[in-house]
């Protein structure tokens, strides 16, 4: 027996997978909501919107991680830290009201992580 594949035809291709953060901000905008008390408890986006939200979201990463390994080169550090990250953010995001909610979020974020991992 050889060890040949069929062929597979283009109707029987997969499509390739795209990644979004579609369900995280779907999270994070009903955290908001709940927040608020006054909100209401199903909460939807369009699809126009969750791309230009999606797109904001991987721009942002990309300029702190970039930002974030320009601060570790500088400190002679092969590893990316919180203390880059969260440096990288406060110049990324002009360390203002965004940058204090972000920092927020990151925190409560980290918290229940270790607090989840804990009860395992």
């Amino acid at each position: 027996m050889s060890d040949v594949k069929p062929i597979q035809k283009k109707s029987e291709r997969k499509a390739k997978r795209v990644e979004t953060y579609g369900t995280y901000i779907l999270k994070v905008l009903k955290a908001i909501e709940s927040e608020d008390g006054k909100g209401q408890k199903d909460v939807g986006v369009s699809k126009r919107c969750m791309e230009a939200m999606n797109s904001l979201v991987n721009d942002l990463f990309e300029r702190i991680s970039t930002e974030a390994s320009v601060l570790a080169r500088k400190s002679h550090r092969n590893t990316i830290g919180k203390k880059e990250i969260e440096s990288a953010a406060k110049l990324v995001l002009n360390g203002g009201e965004l940058f204090k909610s972000a920092q927020d979020f990151a925190n409560d974020a980290v918290s229940k992580y270790s607090s989840d991992k804990q009860k395992k």
